[in-house]
């Protein structure tokens, strides 16, 4: 069984509004900002739903569907294919620096590192608790195959928790123009890999 995480929630940004002239790769970067809005509102519909009614599955595959626009931004960013007017700000709530007694404000970093955490952390997230929902079900098929789900997803979710504290931490702190969350530190994610 895993930790019960609270899903985060994000604020809504516009892409396009943050570069110079996105030239051939406008349509790319209107999709890129629907699917993180569809992102954020699937994220918003968890938070009012309880544990049950929760759909993970569609929250993964949402997610599953804005990494590749969301890598591939960077990848241009990187390059310098695609140059910014300002640095983009993203808001998301932080899923373990909250409390139990209040819920804390979304924290705005500048970076596109930030995105990419805070999605995959989401990612990781979703899969240990669809793995833990999935130990909970009795009944619900043959047994091996249920518990080789659970491997399964509780090895995406380490996994994830792990690239993000080897690879993505280190180049948002390269980057990073202010403090962030908990979530930003790489020995959070570390230990998150580790459970």
């Amino acid at each position: 069984m895993s930790y019960p995480y609270a899903l985060p929630t994000t604020g809504s940004i516009s892409f396009a509004d943050y570069f110079v002239d996105p030239g051939d790769y406008a349509n790319e970067i209107s999709e890129a900002t629907a699917l993180r809005g569809r992102l954020r509102g699937v994220l918003k519909e968890a938070k009012r739903e309880d544990d049950e009614a929760r759909d993970l599955v569609r929250i993964m595959k949402t997610i599953e569907d804005y990494l590749p626009y969301l890598v591939g931004i960077i990848a241009c960013l990187e390059t310098d294919t695609l140059k910014l007017k300002k640095e983009i700000e993203f808001s998301w709530r932080s899923t373990l620096g909250t409390s139990v007694l209040k819920q804390t404000q979304r924290i705005e970093c500048k970076g596109i590192y930030y995105e990419l955490i805070f999605t995959l952390l989401t990612y990781g997230y979703t899969s240990s608790l669809w793995a833990t929902s999935l130990l909970a079900q009795s009944g619900s098929g043959p047994e091996a195959d249920r518990y080789n789900k659970v491997a399964d997803l509780l090895c995406t979710a380490a996994g994830i928790f792990a690239f993000v504290a080897e690879d993505v931490v280190d180049r948002f702190g390269k980057t990073a123009t202010s403090k962030g969350p908990p979530e930003v530190v790489r020995e959070l994610p570390a230990a998150l890999s580790k459970c």
